[in-house]
């Protein structure tokens, strides 16, 4: 068992001025929220940090993917050394914080982290219709690559989480936490069908988020305008209309997008009403999904590239 022990309540944390900027003699911290989850980033280059404080006993899990070599590390349980050593880019480590931990960072590293309490796991479970799950183990050295997929995939995001979309993080999310029960946490059964959404839940998560397209709306909020929970709101929308909620509401962006690229706004300007971060936003996101950027489809289609 190991455990890097700066998770979310470690005082290096409380160093951090702004995200991803290091404090005096500290890591490296880029931190995001979920709906039920807090997932941070940690990467640290100069020399050991010594001894944290006692992490606070939480009845939650902590889920680590190490992105380098992380070479000198030592972890005390309960006042006692438990763990003196490394671990190698790509390993995973699961531990539960309802015991007193403390660690020492004796070199460098560079990881990615999510804290799950325990009963956003049950609740999952529950709605998945699968049982067991109580607890997450994963033997030493592990590696996942779903695991690692999932949270490389959340880097943008932790890297400017002001221009995260919530729902993707909230997918994201839902999709680690079912795999962390079946792969780790011994659940089974066969995974409850939600079926399809009723035409009016249908419509009412359509008109939700065309109505929302461009603002920061979460998968609760959909998912409880339909009177579903958030699980099975996801995997029945998906099993509606062959898209997840994030993937419906970019389809629905870049219309509005292909719309105002035959007027005369700017690529700026557009990148502004449709709830881009910026140009190179928009630009990346539509060559993307169609090949070629925003003002090379405007000449193809005849119409003044205006910047």
């Amino acid at each position: 068992m190991s455990m890097d022990g700066h998770d979310a309540g470690s005082p290096h944390r409380q160093r951090e001025p702004r995200n991803g900027v290091p404090g005096p003699a500290g890591p490296h911290v880029w931190m995001l929220h979920s709906a039920d989850a807090a997932i941070v980033r940690m990467r640290h280059d100069g020399g050991p940090l010594g001894v944290g404080m006692p992490i606070p006993c939480v009845d939650a899990f902590s889920v680590i993917v190490q992105r380098r070599d992380f070479t000198a590390h030592r972890l005390w349980k309960r006042g006692r050394l438990v763990f003196r050593g490394g671990h190698a880019a790509g390993t995973l480590a699961i531990t539960h914080l309802g015991d007193e931990w403390r660690c020492a960072h004796d070199a460098p590293f560079d990881n990615v982290r999510v804290q799950l309490p325990a009963a956003v796991l049950e609740d999952c479970a529950r709605d998945a219709g699968l049982r067991g799950g109580g607890t997450l183990r994963a033997p030493p050295g592990t590696r996942d690559p779903v695991i690692v997929a999932l949270l490389q995939s959340l880097l943008p995001a932790l890297t400017d989480p002001a221009c995260a979309a919530p729902l993707f993080v909230d997918e994201t999310m839902l999709t680690l936490q079912q795999h962390l029960l079946r792969s780790y946490g011994g659940a089974v059964g066969r995974p409850a069908r939600p079926g399809r959404l009723s035409a009016a839940q249908h419509r009412i998560a359509c008109e939700f988020l065309a109505a929302h397209a461009f603002d920061r709306v979460s998968v609760a909020a959909v998912a409880e305008a339909c009177g579903l929970s958030r699980s099975h709101f996801t995997r029945a929308f998906l099993e509606t209309t062959g898209r997840t909620p994030q993937q419906w509401m970019l389809a629905h962006r870049l219309q509005q997008v292909h719309s105002l690229l035959r007027g005369p706004l700017t690529l700026a300007q557009i990148a502004s009403a449709c709830g881009f971060a910026d140009q190179s936003h928009l630009t990346r996101t539509f060559r993307r999904a169609y090949g070629l950027s925003p003002g090379a489809w405007r000449r193809t289609a005849g119409v003044t590239d205006t910047g």
